[in-house]
């Protein structure tokens, strides 16, 4: 498998015939996968607790740590497509829309360049309630 070739749909049937193989079903609740989840993400940040950005550099120079770290964003994505799969979230569907939300919240013309939230922008008064809980 690699990204070039490999679908969304064709990892989330990976992920699932793992769990379904294992009878592993019976535990992914939408509760336990979202926990699962949180704490998955939350592994990527160990390396990087109290290193300053010098060390952080070191750490991601070392082809190693890389490895370990795309095993923990492996993790992560497990525990998106089974999340998704129980809910019936299409993610493709849900990508593009979330990236049409941002669009307006983050108008490159406003925002190239600046990396503060949607409502600290000037336009944000004239979006904010076509945005509605965005």
């Amino acid at each position: 498998m690699n990204d070039h070739e490999t679908t969304i749909e064709q990892i989330r049937a990976h992920f699932q015939k793992f769990a379904d193989e294992r009878d592993w079903n019976q535990y992914h609740t939408p509760k336990e996968l979202a926990i699962g989840l949180t704490l998955e993400a939350a592994e990527l940040l160990d390396p990087f607790r109290f290193q300053s950005e010098a060390q952080v550099r070191e750490f991601l120079s070392r082809e190693e740590n890389v490895r370990k770290l795309s095993y923990e964003l492996a993790d992560v994505t497990w525990y998106v497509c089974l999340f998704a799969n129980a809910l019936g979230i299409d993610l493709a569907k849900a990508i593009e829309e979330k990236v049409r939300i941002a669009e307006k919240k983050y108008p490159k013309d406003i925002v190239r360049g600046r990396n503060l939230k949607y409502d600290q922008y000037e336009h944000y008064e004239e979006i904010r309630d076509e945005l509605g809980g965005h």
